[in-house]
């Protein structure tokens, strides 16, 4: 995790006063981020799904691995941006395409999704439609959506995690 001031935005608290909202506390403690103009904090967080190593079978469509884990979103209004990334991947399988996606694990909706086509193999990251997410848990899955005609093909996948990026005030 990475926190540093935003220097361009910052938001020193000796303008507290000058810059108040109308009709908030007066107390600094008592402040919510919405009186505030822009963040003054930044916060990268990084989350690995712990059991993204696999290898999966290629050689028919659908759904072949979905973590066992999940990030909780508390408050997807205070991200800025927010990233599915997949660090590795690889298959010496060239007619499979290979999606590995972000859903929300209560509902299954498709957040966010990155795909391998015609034995690509490398890193990939996509962004994530955070607005989708209503349960505030996302999994990632990885779904073949064209099968190898090869019986018996398989792809090594590794690395899938989600990135966050948050401002505070």
């Amino acid at each position: 995790m990475t926190v540093y001031p935003n220097p361009y935005n910052a938001y020193p608290p000796w303008k507290h006063e000058k810059e108040h909202a109308p009709g908030g506390a007066d107390e600094l403690k008592e402040l919510d981020i919405t009186q505030f103009k822009s963040a003054a904090f930044i916060v990268d967080i990084n989350y690995a799904y712990p059991d993204s190593t696999q290898t999966v079978a290629v050689d028919s469509t659908g759904v072949k691995w979905k973590s066992k884990f999940s990030a909780m979103i508390l408050n997807k209004d205070l991200i800025k941006s927010a990233a599915l990334i997949v660090t590795s991947i690889s298959t010496a399988v060239t007619d499979a395409t290979i999606a590995v996606e972000a859903i929300d694990a209560l509902t299954g909706t498709v957040l966010g999704s990155v795909s391998y086509t015609g034995g690509a193999v490398g890193v990939l990251s996509g962004a994530l439609n955070l607005g989708n997410l209503s349960s505030g848990y996302i999994t990632v899955q990885v779904n073949v959506t064209t099968a190898s005609a090869t019986a018996g093909a398989t792809c090594d996948v590794s690395g899938v995690g989600l990135f966050f990026q948050f401002g505070f005030a």
